[in-house]
């Protein structure tokens, strides 16, 4: 469903309170509901499942952490209202991929698959990974993988080699797996044979290298001028970028227990327990156990939140290079009066997130005086794009009409697609506040400036392809990109402008609507005319003081209205190539 792009000044009006208007909660976005247990819900049913729902309750482990890829594939796990032993599911993208006690389609033994560890990956093609045992009487642990294709694979498995340590055999504990672009496979394994003591038996892989290995690794960078090997790993806490240039790990240095937990980037210590965060300007170290989580983006980017000692300061710490985002105390957004806060959240923050275009959300705590509206999700530290106590979808009808809202997010939670779409796990509550069960919904994030005039026309992909402009309509700032979404996969793309808006229906045999009239400046310059991403996503970042044909009616000033829509190609199943247009939208400079 398409609608128009909401102003700058009504997303402010989200950053904005005050205590008379505390009771309201300015909503944003719609939340729509992909899954749920809520009982009766229409989407609470097991995908590929007929009559079987979810498990109904209202504590947080009915749905598992969801993980996904920028591109906009998602997997998590999830209780089916069935007995112990077959309710586990694996879900991608919506549809069911297996189920605990299903035979396991990557043997040929007759085994079936066991309990699904929480951590699986999806990369951009699709492909997938997850950690298991099945009903062997031994070598039972196993890594598989299901390409996009459908066949099926392992990637590890117990009794198996373990990369770059020939002596080593797999054994215990195989998790944490993670999925690269290019298939290759990331994991952690705990309990390996074939070395010297039990305190140098776990290892961290990727693809076919051995990254990290306990009690023989010693990690550089360590506060202090330290040198303590590796004593264990985090499970699930192992991320990569989508082609695997950069890794994070959480882990436990050996020796003095408030010093110990550490933060890996491509092996170095970034962030370490008793030392305080760099150049941050804080006073006090990070807080024993104040590592609360981390993770890295499709980019390589890296976020964790933590707490401080002696204040307990919250804050998400950004890199490489990007400092503290955010901290206790701080106004939540650009402009904002609301400001982070933790006196009720113990944690403050419940993560953060990025893209590959570098957008990056935040959950957090506030100070707002209603306790029932005070978690936000932030985009870019300009936007509450999201807030407690939001009307759901729950129905698909695009409306926040079905009487739930949100309560809570769930910690870590969230995936941010490169076509600001962002995923997360809440827990919902009914009208009369309390809480009725847990969802994963769907935010789809476009708070650009100015305002759609014209829809798009379905592509092959079903759905109207929508531009949005983002950055800032005042001029001497000249800060404002493009972003076209919902495009097929690899499509040419062209952005163009006008400066007065039009109606051409299906221009020159094209599937859309050109909405600019006048005069049409095309963007041609290098670099500016590409194929979309295999996400459907192309970007042009607009340079306001040389546009194309001298601006098409001269340089524009404060008060003038520039309208821009893209151009692409396109080809439907069994049809002849052709082409389309996205929406077009409207940007007034001032």
């Amino acid at each position: 469903m398409n609608r128009p792009a909401p102003t700058l000044a009504a997303l402010a009006a989200l950053c904005l309170w005050t205590p008379l208007a505390a009771a309201q909660s300015s909503q944003g976005p719609v939340p729509e509901v992909l899954l749920t247990n809520v009982a009766g819900a229409e989407r609470s049913g097991v995908p590929g499942l007929p009559g079987v729902r979810f498990e109904p309750g209202t504590g947080t482990t009915h749905f598992d952490r969801v993980y996904g890829h920028p591109g906009g594939h998602w997997i998590l796990t999830a209780h089916a209202d069935l007995p112990s032993g077959e309710d586990e599911c694996l879900i991608a993208d919506g549809e069911l991929v297996l189920r605990e006690g299903d035979p396991a389609p990557w043997t040929s033994s007759g085994e079936r698959c066991g309990t699904l560890d929480r951590r699986c990956s999806i990369n951009g093609r699709g492909d997938l990974v997850f950690a298991t045992n099945t009903s062997a009487s031994a070598l039972d642990d196993f890594l598989p993988i299901r390409w996009a294709s459908g066949t099926w694979d392992v990637a590890a498995r117990e009794g198996g080699p373990v990369p770059g340590l020939p002596q080593g055999t797999l054994d215990d504990a195989i998790d944490s797996p993670l999925m690269l672009d290019d298939g290759r496979v990331g994991y952690a394994a705990d309990g390996i044979d074939g070395v010297a003591s039990t305190s140098e038996d776990e290892v961290l892989v990727l693809g076919d290298g051995l990254l990290l290995r306990e009690g023989i690794s010693v990690p550089p960078g360590q506060a202090n001028g330290g040198a303590r090997p590796l004593e264990n790993l985090d499970l699930g806490d192992f991320w990569a970028a989508a082609d695997g240039s950069s890794w994070l790990v959480l882990g436990d240095l050996e020796g003095p227990t408030g010093e110990d937990d550490v933060v890996l980037v491509d092996g170095e210590v970034v962030l370490q327990e008793g030392a305080v965060v760099p150049a941050s300007g804080f006073a006090e170290p990070i807080a024993t156990n104040g590592i609360h989580g981390a993770a890295m983006d499709g980019a390589g980017r890296w976020f964790v939140r933590g707490s401080n000692a002696q204040t307990g300061d919250d804050w998400i710490v950004a890199g490489p290079g990007a400092g503290v985002l955010c901290s206790t105390g701080e106004p939540v957004a650009q402009g904002s009066l609301e400001r982070w806060g933790d006196s009720r959240h113990p944690d403050g923050f419940m993560g953060a997130t990025g893209n590959r275009m570098g957008d990056h959300v935040v959950i957090g705590a506030t100070d707002h005086p209603d306790p029932s509206l005070d978690t936000v999700v932030v985009l870019n530290g300009r936007h509450v794009v999201a807030r407690e106590g939001d009307g759901v979808d729950l129905d698909g009808d695009g409306w926040a009409n079905d009487g739930f809202f949100i309560d809570g997010f769930g910690e870590e939670d969230l995936v941010l697609t490169d076509a600001l779409d962002l995923l997360v796990v809440v827990t919902l509550r009914g009208a009369t506040g309390a809480r009725e069960g847990q969802a994963l919904v769907r935010l789809r994030l476009d708070p650009g400036v100015g305002s759609v005039i014209c829809a798009g026309v379905a592509n092959s992909t079903g759905e109207g392809a929508r531009l949005v402009a983002l950055g800032s309509e005042v001029l001497a700032s000249n800060n404002l990109s493009l972003r076209a979404m919902d495009l097929p996969a690899g499509a040419a793309c062209v952005f163009m402008f006008s400066r007065m808006p039009g109606l051409v229906l299906q221009p020159g045999g094209s599937q859309g609507q050109l909405c600019l009239g006048g005069s049409v400046g095309r963007f041609l310059g290098q670099g500016e005319v590409g194929p979309s991403s295999e996400g459907g996503l192309a970007a042009l970042e607009v340079d306001l003081t040389l546009l194309p044909g001298g601006g098409v009616a001269g340089r524009p000033g404060p008060g003038d209205t520039l309208y821009f829509q893209a151009w692409y190609r396109d080809r439907h199943p069994g049809t002849a190539a052709t082409n389309n247009l996205t929406s077009c939208v409207a940007v007034t400079l001032r």
